[in-house]
């Protein structure tokens, strides 16, 4: 309940400033998810709660997205009803491809995936527009393989960091953004 009345304060705070809203929930807990730490948390009682924010956020006009740093089961954010999930694509990208059904799902349903595609470490440092290119085909040549279309991914795409650039060195923030635009500069031209 304190979350979804935080979403609200915040959605109409920034609503006079942008013509559309979205309001992230930052769920990084989702990744212990199944571990034996958290084996009595059941999964209905998680996607009852996730959904039960997302729809406080879309009530209050704006987009849920909720961005995960680490691995999960991400049909609990789909089941969820999240318009975006925000994932690690660089460190753990190959985890979405473990769910074909639900990742289709979710994007036959006009929602969206945030790619976090550029780290936010010192390896943004040996990256390249190339390598994260290459990185973002690998993962989503395996969603193809599954029976999403290309075109659907590509025009259901947003482009983030892989997580937060808030206590990076200014030189590396700036690194993680210049990779960030470059990237998504690229994979505009391919968008249909």
């Amino acid at each position: 309940k304190g979350m979804i009345a935080k979403c609200r304060w915040q959605i109409a705070t920034f609503a006079p400033f942008a013509r559309g809203t979205i309001c992230f929930v930052d769920e990084p807990i989702l990744s212990a998810f199944g571990s034996s730490t958290y084996v009595s948390v059941i999964r209905e009682d998680v996607v009852a709660i996730l959904a039960e924010i997302a729809a406080a956020v879309n009530a209050a006009g704006a987009l849920c997205g909720v961005h995960c740093c680490g691995n999960t089961e991400w049909p609990i954010l789909v089941d969820a009803g999240i318009d975006i999930i925000n994932f690690d694509a660089f460190g753990f990208g190959e985890s979405i491809t473990l769910y074909p059904e639900a990742i289709k799902r979710h994007l036959e349903a006009g929602k969206y995936l945030a790619w976090g595609l550029v780290p936010t470490s010192e390896k943004a440092i040996e990256q390249n527009e190339k390598s994260l290119m290459a990185h973002f085909d690998a993962i989503t040549d395996k969603l193809v393989k599954n029976g999403i279309e290309r075109g659907m991914i590509l025009n259901q795409s947003i482009l983030t960091p892989s997580c937060g650039t808030g206590s990076l060195p200014v030189e590396l923030a700036e690194k993680v953004f210049e990779l960030l635009a470059s990237v998504s500069t690229a994979l505009a031209g391919r968008a249909g």
